[in-house]
């Protein structure tokens, strides 16, 4: 396995820019999660790093060696797609093969590798079966198989689970973080599902519009997001961002004023901001709680929609300016569409964003066991 380096990765389209200056790092045995709303470029940046897409400007090193200008099939990766792309006509076995063959590898040596993929992916059963009697995650296994076979420098991994219901989704994710595990390796995976992301991520690249908006630990994006547009695409569900003006600034936080007339003190650095400005107010659903103690705070929502899930509840609610309102509650709460319900932020946890969509920097807090500036 190896590090990857991307270092000014531009790619054009005519006149569109698919990627803007692209710089990442990736260390060695990093899972690294590619992630933004469709049309961001993740995939055409994915593409780019196996050779599929040839790059307008800038390098992409694998290890100590520059690969723009290598053919794919030389740089030593391998890429499994969102299509299986399985031949019909072929066993497991010698789907997960034929790339070997074709490069001339001795049978005892395929036979080798095929047999100790199929025994890291638990596929071991169905290697005399043909694709069309294989479930949807089987043909997913076999398609990592083959990639795991030609035992590349770098995996890529582009929407690898997008065609697999829920339940599937889920367990395929645990494979994959096992999979990475087990085979100490450098993986690069593009999804839109920010709860993949999540999940699996050593490190987290946030696309927009074909530029990086952020790039980092899958908490540090949580706690400490750069822009409103990372702020709302990471964390489910997303975080609730409304207008608001600063009222008054300290050295300690910024009070801003919402729409309804709430105050509430942000504890953000000082120097960022002026009394007066147009800001906007973030706060997640799960650092609202019901509030039944009058606290200063706390602000008034009609509740428009109850989702009892068990282990929690979802309120979806308006303020009475208009704004819409999600509140994540442990538990069950007796709570039924129409009630107006006053919930009060977790200051501690607030954002403000300026007129730009940037976040004011936040004092810092500890995040699991550890401080982040």
């Amino acid at each position: 396995m190896a590090k990857l380096e991307l270092r000014n990765v531009t790619k054009k389209y005519g006149s569109f820019t698919a990627l803007d200056n692209i710089n990442v790092d990736i260390a060695h045995r990093e899972f690294v999660v590619i992630v933004g709303p469709s049309g961001c470029g993740k995939s055409t940046l994915l593409r780019s790093i196996a050779g599929l897409e040839q790059i307008s400007a800038g390098e992409i090193v694998v290890g100590e060696q520059a690969v723009h200008r290598v053919p794919a099939s030389k740089r030593g990766l391998a890429m499994v797609f969102q299509n299986y792309a399985l031949y019909p006509h072929k066993t497991v076995a010698q789907n997960m093969g034929f790339a070997l063959k074709i490069a001339g590898v001795p049978k005892a040596e395929i036979d080798q590798r095929v047999n100790e993929a199929a025994r890291i992916l638990q596929i071991e059963p169905l290697l005399d079966r043909k694709p069309k009697a294989l479930s949807g995650g089987q043909r997913q296994r076999v398609a990592m198989g083959r990639a795991i076979v030609r035992e590349p420098k770098v995996f890529l991994f582009d929407e690898p689970l997008s065609n697999l219901d829920a339940a599937l989704r889920v367990d395929m994710r645990v494979e994959l973080a096992k999979l990475h595990n087990t085979l100490d390796a450098t993986m690069i995976y593009v999804t839109h599902d920010q709860t993949e992301a999540m999940t699996m991520a050593d490190k987290i690249v946030v696309l927009r519009a074909g530029r990086i908006e952020q790039v980092g630990a899958p908490m540090e994006l949580y706690h400490y997001p750069a822009s409103a547009f990372v702020a709302g695409f990471i964390g489910s569900p997303r975080m609730n961002i409304v207008p608001a003006t600063v009222e008054a600034v300290s050295d300690s936080a910024v009070t801003v004023k919402l729409r309804d007339g709430t105050m509430i003190d942000v504890p953000v650095e000082a120097g960022q901001t002026r009394k007066g400005d147009g800001v906007s107010f973030g706060v997640r659903p799960e650092h609202l709680a019901l509030d039944t103690t009058g606290t200063s705070s706390a602000f008034e929502i009609t509740v428009q929609v109850v989702e009892p899930l068990g282990g929690e509840t979802i309120l979806f609610g308006n303020t009475s300016t208009g704004e819409t309102i999600v509140v994540k509650t442990p538990g069950e709460v007796a709570v039924t569409i129409g009630d107006k319900v006053k919930v009060a932020p977790s200051q501690p946890m607030c954002h403000i964003f300026d007129s730009d969509e940037n976040a004011l920097k936040q004092r810092a807090r500890g995040l699991n066991g550890r401080k982040v500036q």
